[in-house]
């Protein structure tokens, strides 16, 4: 699966800027890492709104689109070690991806 962010201009035309898995997986851990110093900052800027929505559309990225809906259980096995076990029942973070042919 390629990634790629794509920018329309109706007298232009359009560009595609190619996105890789690893990029989009660090900005997505990244928005997880802001401590309270930075929400401060990022609220005083008014910025939080659009910080969120553009969070939302990561996460619907990674976890519905590329992950698939995806998620894991930790369970122990007979010797007490934890396993991850993929679940069953899909669960989507944003909404079940709609794609178009």
């Amino acid at each position: 699966m390629k990634i790629k962010l794509v920018i329309f201009d109706s007298k232009k035309g359009k560009i595609e800027i190619p996105i890789t898995r690893k990029e989009i997986n660090d900005i997505y851990d990244a928005s997880y890492m802001i401590d309270d110093d930075s929400w401060r900052t990022i609220k005083l800027n008014k910025c939080d709104k659009s910080w969120i929505s553009f969070r939302k559309k990561i996460e619907h990225t990674i976890h519905d689109i590329l992950g698939d809906g995806k998620t894991y259980s930790m369970k122990k096995d007979k010797k007490n070690k934890v396993k991850f076990v993929l679940n069953k029942k899909k669960h989507y973070m944003v909404k079940k991806p709609k794609w178009k042919r």
